[in-house]
């Protein structure tokens, strides 16, 4: 048995939405498995999470088990590109990529000259 949670955010839906997607999803649970009902706000955004017990296997855990092995089999010239934002993966997503430098040194520029006095 392990602690778990399902966020509900309001960027998309008006507060009584999300508050009634919440708990539905709550109400379908067991009442001994809730652990809690939290909820935030910053501005406009409100993030309401249920926090309970699952007997549920870690799904995260198993795919990061099979991407070390996978990663283990194509030795050590590759790295993994995770979700950023703006690169086109949905969360969690993960694409494989050669592992390269990517600092490059500048040339030194002078200061700029002082032109008020």
């Amino acid at each position: 048995m392990r602690i778990t949670f399902k966020a509900f955010d309001s960027k998309m839906a008006s507060r009584e939405k999300l508050f009634k997607a919440g708990l539905e999803f709550a109400n379908k649970l067991k009442r001994e498995d809730i652990i809690s009902i939290t909820h935030t706000e910053d501005r406009d955004n409100i993030v309401l999470t249920v926090w309970y017990w699952t007997d549920e296997v870690d799904k995260g855990q198993e795919i990061k088990k099979a991407r070390t092995s996978d990663l283990a089999h194509m030795g050590s010239g590759a790295a993994l590109m995770t979700d950023g934002g703006g690169d086109g993966l949905k969360p969690n997503e993960q694409r494989i990529r050669p592992n390269r430098e990517t600092h490059h040194d500048l040339p030194r520029v002078a200061p700029a000259p002082d032109l008020g006095k």
